[in-house]
């Protein structure tokens, strides 16, 4: 078996394997040797810099992908609210219809038919938003957000039709006659809309 060198040996060894101060004097002159490939990103460390690159930007982009995902959950949740219960959505509903309600109480009705116009389109004008309002709201699934659906649907329905006459009426369209075609169409939306709005517990609205 061979034997190892003793440790006088090994200094020896070792000692020829690095460069003497000379050489390194005259490496540094000319600009090559090891320190040189170390400040020029050349040589075995740089060999190795790449696959170390790597390895960290592997490691960046899943946080980066994951740090995007959450900004995207957060803004796509932006401005979206979890469906109401049924006590929220009464809550919610009541305080719009009742505002609405104090301010169709305040429209004078009209002394003659050719102010039928006039007083269709302030209560257009109140209806209006209240439906915008009411819009906003979003219940649970289940019996409660279908009732809901029905009674803005049929109310939706009830704001066109009046808007509807109004046209009628500012075309010089005989404002008896369209009174009593806007009752036709109104009272089979009104009893679907107040059947609707009561299942809710929501009778103000049915009344507004």
């Amino acid at each position: 078996m061979r034997r190892l060198p003793r440790t006088a040996d090994r200094r020896h060894i070792i000692a020829r394997r690095l460069p003497s101060d000379q050489e390194r004097a005259a490496d540094r002159r000319q600009g090559t040797g090891p320190e040189a490939d170390r400040r020029q990103g050349t040589g075995p460390e740089a060999d190795r810099r790449p696959t170390l690159h790597r390895r960290a930007t592997a490691r960046r982009v899943p946080r980066s992908v994951a740090a995007l995902t959450a900004v995207a959950l957060l803004v796509s949740g932006c401005g979206a609210s979890a469906g109401l219960s049924a006590a929220q959505l009464r809550t919610r509903a009541r305080r719009d219809c009742l505002a609405a309600a104090r301010s169709l109480q305040r429209i004078p009705s009209p002394a003659v038919y050719s102010g039928a116009g006039a007083f269709l389109a302030r209560g257009i004008a109140v209806i209006g938003p209240e439906l915008t309002a009411l819009r906003r709201l979003h219940p649970a699934g289940g019996v409660t957000a279908a009732a809901y659906s029905t009674a803005l649907d049929a109310s939706r329905a009830e704001l066109s039709a009046m808007r509807l006459a109004v046209r009628r009426i500012d075309r010089n369209a005989d404002p008896i006659a369209t009174l009593r075609a806007l009752q036709a169409r109104l009272t089979p939306l009104e009893t679907r809309a107040d059947a609707a709005w009561r299942s809710l517990g929501l009778g103000v609205c049915a009344d507004a």
